[in-house]
């Protein structure tokens, strides 16, 4: 063999390799001009030059289907995905897709700065997937109509107006994503879209009726929640893969649907609308994880918690429910339980056995009895029972040391006053209107306390120091038997002017002009030196007729 041939060709066959790594274009097939066109529109409106990924963009004629983002069907004859998210595009997008036939997937999220229209989608049979959530478009959304392939379709967190389109036709649509923009109008019919797993529309302005979920027996998701909308909620029944429900925050009237059946709901949010009725039985939702229907105008008693061992929250606050409050001993998820503001009588029901418990509210029913112990709730964050009608004393809070709102006001406890010595993150400790005996336990080491409220009980002794307490917003200690100097205020406070008071008490009357600022009185001891024909109530004095003592 000739060694300088081979060499030859060897270099010859290098050279070629070479120049078709180089040249993208070499042995490529090439998309149509019509495409490209799109795809450099695209880059020009949608500040290219600026795109935190742009390799290979505007390069020679057939090197389209190597642009960062842009994906090519198997010949690479056609656009058929085009995928920008997060890539800093900034600007508007042509007004039109439709030179992009082939397109099957279309995704331009989480950019921002994108202004602008969404581009008309006609004619793009082919498109499956077309998302552009968390941008800054405008104006209505694009008619959907013939995209007989479309299967999701999601533009949330953006400034669209106008109505959401038909989506008649759409078999295939198995989500349709439009929440947090300023959509108005009817919600679209539903009826024939059998694929449709989540319709999510939450966070407009839209108005009218809830579309009939009839037949939908895919659905997963339904969130039409913080709309206008009204008329009632509709039959559930069937709806046996519904997941998650979500209509609060509108106008709707009428009683809640029964929820027998829906096994694999998890999520059932129906607050805050004008539904009246009985809260529906959610006996046998074994899935069942979060369940609120307060503020509304519901009748009749609490349902039955038997089995719901994955529940986690329950609330149903603000109704005109009556009767007692169930069992919560079986409930081992149970985090959050709210039934505040309702008509409920009877005692509170032991809650040692709910181990997760968060949130606890029964405040303002007509609950009497004793206060349940809290032994051993360490995750206990809030526990509202003020505004009823509770004996007997405040049970010991030592080591909850995540506790922050702790409410027994307007009651009729006696006893002393706990050790809070422990409660590391209180924030806000309320027991005024009682019948509350004994001293105030020192307050030191609570700095995070803002709001500490005992005023209208029997309390004496000296007021504790509020050196310290740098959080502190508002103390309100009047209307009780203290004696003696006024306590040292932290340094720096952020006491509020007229929020506090410490009289009438029996105090020493001592010139201090800090607390003339926070109790709004000048001198801050004049409630101290009236007397009242009317007495006092819990916020401070009532029916004041009086003169000054000498």
């Amino acid at each position: 063999m000739n060694l300088h041939k081979s060499l030859g060709t060897w270099r010859s066959l290098y050279a070629i390799v070479m120049l078709a790594a180089v040249t993208p274009g070499i042995a490529r097939a090439a998309i149509p001009p019509s495409e490209r066109d799109v795809l450099v529109a695209i880059y020009n409106s949608a500040g290219g030059t600026g795109w935190g990924s742009q390799a290979g963009w505007l390069d020679v004629p057939g090197t389209e289907c190597t642009w960062a983002g842009v994906g090519c069907d198997a010949a690479g004859e056609h656009v058929t995905n085009l995928s920008l998210d997060s890539n800093g595009l900034s600007g508007t997008l042509p007004p039109s897709l439709s030179g992009l036939p082939h397109l099957i997937s279309f995704g331009a999220s989480f950019n921002g700065f994108l202004t602008g229209s969404i581009p008309s989608l006609t004619g793009l049979t082919e498109l499956e997937s077309f998302a552009a959530n968390f941008n800054q478009f405008d104006g209505t959304l694009p008619s959907l109509e013939g995209l007989v392939n479309l299967r999701s379709f999601s533009v949330f967190h953006n400034h669209l107006t106008g109505p959401i389109p038909a989506l008649s036709g759409l078999v295939q649509l198995q989500s349709l994503q439009v929440s947090e923009n300023q959509l108005s109008g009817p919600l679209p019919s539903l009826e024939g879209l059998g694929s449709l797993l989540y319709f999510i529309a939450s966070s407009n302005q839209l108005s009218g009726d809830i579309p009939s979920l009839a037949g939908l027996t895919g659905l997963q998701t339904f969130d039409v929640s913080s709309n206008q909308l009204d008329g009632s909620i509709g039959s559930l029944q069937g709806l046996t893969n519904l997941h998650v429900f979500s209509a609060w925050g509108n106008h709707l009237t009428g009683n809640i649907p029964t929820l027998s059946g829906l096994t694999n709901l998890s999520d059932f949010e129906v607050f805050s609308n004008n539904l009246g009725g009985a809260v529906p039985d959610i006996d046998g939702l074994v899935n069942l994880q979060a369940f609120n229907v307060s503020d509304n105008q519901l009748t009749g008693a609490l349902p039955s918690f038997s089995g719901m061992t994955n529940l986690v929250s329950f609330a149903a606050s603000g109704n005109q429910l009556t009767g007692t409050i169930p069992t919560l001993s079986d409930l081992p998820n149970l985090e959050l339980y709210l039934v505040g503001d309702n008509q409920l009588t009877g005692t509170i029901p032991a809650i040692t056995g709910v181990p997760s418990l968060v949130w606890f509210a029964v405040n303002g029913n007509h609950l009497d009895g004793n206060l349940p112990s809290l032994e051993g709730m360490t995750n206990l964050e809030l526990f509202l029972v003020g505004s009823n009608q509770l004996s007997g004393s405040i049970p010991l809070l030592d080591n909850l040391t995540h506790l922050e709102w702790f409410d027994v006001g307007s009651n009729q406890l006696t006893g002393n006053l706990p050790s809070l010595a422990s409660l590391s993150s209180l924030t806000y400790f309320q027991a005024r209107s009682n019948q509350l005996t004994g001293t105030v336990p020192p307050l030191a080491g609570l700095t995070n306390l803002q709001f500490y409220f005992v005023e209208g009980n029997q309390l004496v002794g000296s007021l504790p120091s509020l050196a310290g307490l740098v959080h502190l917003r508002m103390f309100r200690a009047g209307n009780n038997q203290f004696t003696g100097a006024l306590p040292a205020l932290p340094s720096p406070s952020v006491l509020e002017p007229g929020g506090s008071n410490v009289c009438p008490n029996n105090l020493d009357l001592v010139e201090a002009p800090a607390w003339d600022v926070i109790t709004g009185n000048t001198p801050w001891y004049l409630p101290c030196t009236l007397i009242y024909s009317d007495g006092f109530d819990g916020d401070g004095p009532a029916g004041a007729q009086s003169k000054t003592a000498g």
